[in-house]
């Protein structure tokens, strides 16, 4: 793995400042600023902003309109974001992704090409960054969802998702983090119905590489998709036919693997209990605080 990585990046290292760049947008980058210290700061100023999963990101458009890069400042998730932001004690986060991303793009399996991760010094703290060329025809699960797709563009993109994910994990990755926020639906034109949609997987600040992903794994991370869908109130945009066959697809005929898989599945049926109960417990409080 670090040895590929080596291969396909550019690092940069000074007092305060770390960078890797992807070779094939070397140039780019260096024409951007960002391979100085201060070059971040300048580009972030003259970039445009727009809204991301945990905070603004922001895309540089302005040399190359029809290549342009999303920026993803790594900040933190969970009951202390507000206050951590994108602090941390060391620049590790952002380039093990970067090196994740890297090896999967290597092995086909379909992710927004990685640009670049950088990490700068600010005090006792590191702020770093992630960068990815942007996908323009793209939109997040959710909002994907929001837009009321047809029985027809549901059950491709549920195709489209299984034998994405499929590679994910043939490749050796977990994701860790698989929601519906982190699918990304790619489809030029959703009202031509030849026309194949794309899902990508984004976000793998969790993902870990491995020799191989067990079956037990491979359901769990279904399963948690599955979660995210209940939890968003998406459920019923996606039926109990859809998923079997998102399953189907997965497995592509292997009964075996399938099996596997389905034996793990009351675990996941009582993972699911468990957070139903967390949910219903969860809204009380939220609407008491929302009345006050």
């Amino acid at each position: 793995m670090s040895r590929l990585f080596a291969e396909q990046t550019i690092q940069l290292k000074a007092s305060g400042f770390r960078l890797s760049v992807a070779k094939d947008f070397s140039d780019r980058i260096h024409s951007e600023g960002l391979t100085e210290p201060g070059g971040y700061d300048e580009a972030i100023r003259a970039a445009r902003r727009v809204e991301g999963g945990r905070g603004p990101n922001w895309i540089l458009d302005e040399q190359y309109p029809d290549h342009p890069i999303r920026i993803r400042p790594c900040r933190h998730g969970g009951l202390f974001a507000p206050w951590l932001r994108d602090w941390a004690w060391t620049p590790s986060r952002v380039f093990r992704e970067f090196s994740t991303w890297s090896v999967l793009r290597e092995a086909n399996v379909p992710l927004p090409a990685p640009v670049f991760a950088i990490s700068r010094r600010k005090g006792l703290f590191w702020r770093s960054a992630f960068a990815s060329l942007e996908c323009t025809d793209a939109l997040d699960g959710i909002d994907w969802l929001a837009k009321d797709p047809s029985p027809l563009q549901l059950r491709k993109i549920c195709l489209s998702f299984a034998k994405a994910l499929r590679q994910f994990h043939d490749a050796g990755a977990i994701h860790g983090d698989l929601h519906i926020r982190n699918l990304l639906i790619e489809w030029r034109d959703a009202e031509d119905t030849t026309n194949a949609p794309r899902c990508l997987l984004i976000d793998l600040d969790r993902t870990r590489i491995q020799s191989r992903v067990s079956p037990r794994q491979r359901i769990a991370e279904l399963s948690r998709l599955v979660r995210s869908l209940e939890k968003t109130g998406h459920a019923a945009a996606v039926s109990k036919r859809l998923r079997a066959l998102t399953l189907s697809t997965y497995c592509a005929g292997d009964r075996k693997l399938r099996n596997a898989m389905m034996r793990w599945s009351r675990f996941e049926t009582i993972r699911m209990g468990r957070h139903r109960f967390a949910w219903r417990l969860q809204r009380p409080a939220s609407d008491e605080a929302m009345r006050r």
